[in-house]
């Protein structure tokens, strides 16, 4: 494994120290990864992150879920990479960046996160993600969405959970 100076901080999935839905992001459509890479040491090769299931036999020779090009960041500046987490799917999954070189060798992995599965809805309630950093899910009676969810509207985050709220209670 590559030694560089590297440190990998993801969120917006489900694990605080890496992914944990997003501010708004209620059904966790997207897995959002931020990176501090300054130096990869691909040369002139490019740099990827793909994301793998934690139980492949050689994760990084076998098939990942999701991938895509990074660019190296620059000053103490974090970068981030987006994923569709239908794309990724539910399970335990791990982030690994590498080098366009064919030999995969990872120079950051991240640690294990989940993705869970929603549970079944309910009728007459909003089921969405607790909020950032308590990602378990949560069902909202819609007769109370302005006294709860919808009554801290003053943020574009907090105000997408409204949204999706009302969406799910019409």
């Amino acid at each position: 494994m590559r030694q560089f100076s590297a440190a990998a901080l993801l969120l917006g999935a489900l694990q605080p120290a890496l992914a944990a839905p997003s501010p708004g992001e209620p059904e966790l459509p997207r897995v959002i990864i931020n990176f501090y890479a300054p130096g990869p040491g691909c040369g002139s090769t490019k740099a990827w992150v793909g994301v793998w299931p934690v139980d492949a036999c050689n994760p990084y020779h076998a098939d990942y879920k999701a991938w895509s090009h990074v660019e190296p960041t620059s000053g103490r500046d974090l970068a981030k990479v987006t994923f569709k987490a239908a794309e990724i799917g539910v399970g335990e999954f791990k982030a690994a960046f590498v080098c366009e070189d064919g030999r995969r060798q990872p120079w950051l992995v991240s640690e294990t996160f989940n993705i869970d599965a929603a549970p079944p809805a309910r009728t007459g309630q909003c089921l969405h993600r607790k909020n950032t950093f308590e990602p378990e899910w949560t069902f909202t009676p819609c007769e109370k969405l302005s006294e709860t969810v919808c009554s801290f509207c003053h943020s574009q985050n907090s105000c997408e959970i409204c949204n999706h709220c009302e969406q799910q209670c019409k």
